[in-house]
């Protein structure tokens, strides 16, 4: 019972606030459109800010970087990916949902809702900023070369200008750009003012709560999950709540890897699909409906997997 409230007490607070934000959206106080512009100020502005101090916070020169963490994200990331795109090509009948698939199949938001989850049971994130710095050059890489390969209409497209334009994005990223400058800041011992570094904090702290509110108000609900793709649905959505988990936690526990980075590895793997993908597939030449379906899906799902998931690790003192 103790396993189970602790496990209890990392995820149900987050979809506690994104219940909320789907009620204020409901009963028609807040608008669904105010969603989009808490993506946006997230996005640009309050994550960036949060991965900067996370970074800067961090002594790099002390503790050095966590290379082994990193590194493991990243091959796991790219094993992945690849691993979803094969199955995609070889077993899939809808080959005009391959794209779409392997997006949602892999793409998580580790950003907020990681941290938000390991915050609740450690009371700091640390380890974020170097997940985030492993997996979500590769997920927004792979995101435009898998959907511009697999368009519909990819034969129109020029290719090398989008995989070109995919590099910039990665580089022009906010988030990629807090995590760069917070690593400068804090290898090279430059120290922001008070009020400045306060203020930082001040943003910070609402990252988590305006993002997880936001999914709510922007949450569609079972009007988004198309029945007619309920089975690529599934299947989708098992790889992406049930067996990447299994995959991939078990081999980082093998590795050496205990306690808050066992977990961020979990929720990396084991997180809903993100709203983010729909967007994507929708600019890259997409219907956007197998999509949709499966940000419902694991959206609905994912309160049950990642609690069991995390009460496994608490229940053998791994974590």
């Amino acid at each position: 019972m103790e396993s189970f409230i602790y496990s209890l007490n990392a995820t149900l607070p987050l979809f506690l606030l994104i219940t909320l934000g789907y009620i204020l959206q409901y009963t028609g106080n807040i608008p669904r459109e105010f969603s989009v512009m808490c993506d946006k100020f997230v996005f640009n502005v309050t994550l960036p800010v949060t991965l900067f101090m996370s970074m800067y916070q961090v002594d790099l020169r002390s503790t050095g970087f966590n290379i082994n963490f990193t590194f493991y994200c990243f091959i796991t990331t790219l094993m992945s990916i690849l691993g979803i795109w094969i199955y995609a090509k070889k077993f899939l009948c809808e080959n005009n949902l391959a794209g779409e698939f392997v997006q949602v199949g892999y793409r998580s938001s580790v950003a907020i809702l990681s941290s938000a989850i390991i915050e609740n049971l450690y009371g700091t994130s640390s380890l974020v900023p170097f997940m985030v710095i492993g997996s979500v050059p590769l997920y927004n890489f792979f995101a435009v070369l898998i959907l511009l390969l697999e368009a519909p209409n990819s034969q129109n497209l020029n290719k090398r200008d989008k995989i070109f334009s995919a590099f910039i994005k990665i580089l022009t990223n906010p988030i990629i750009d807090g995590l760069v400058l917070g690593g400068l800041f804090s290898y090279f011992k430059i120290y922001l003012p008070v009020a400045i570094s306060n203020t930082l904090r001040q943003l910070s702290r609402i990252t988590n709560p305006l993002s997880l509110v936001a999914i709510g108000i922007g949450f569609q609900g079972l009007r988004a999950l198309n029945l007619k793709l309920i089975k690529i649905t599934s299947q989708a959505s098992l790889i992406k709540l049930v067996i990447l988990p299994l995959l991939f936690v078990p081999a980082a526990y093998f590795l050496g890897f205990r306690g808050e980075e066992l977990l961020s590895i979990l929720v990396m793997f084991g997180g809903p699909t993100t709203f983010g993908c729909y967007i994507m597939a929708r600019n890259m030449g997409h219907e956007g409906l197998l999509t949709s379906s499966v940000v419902v899906l694991t959206t609905l799902i994912s309160p049950v997997t990642l609690t069991l998931e995390i009460f496994g690790l608490k229940y053998f003192n791994l974590i």
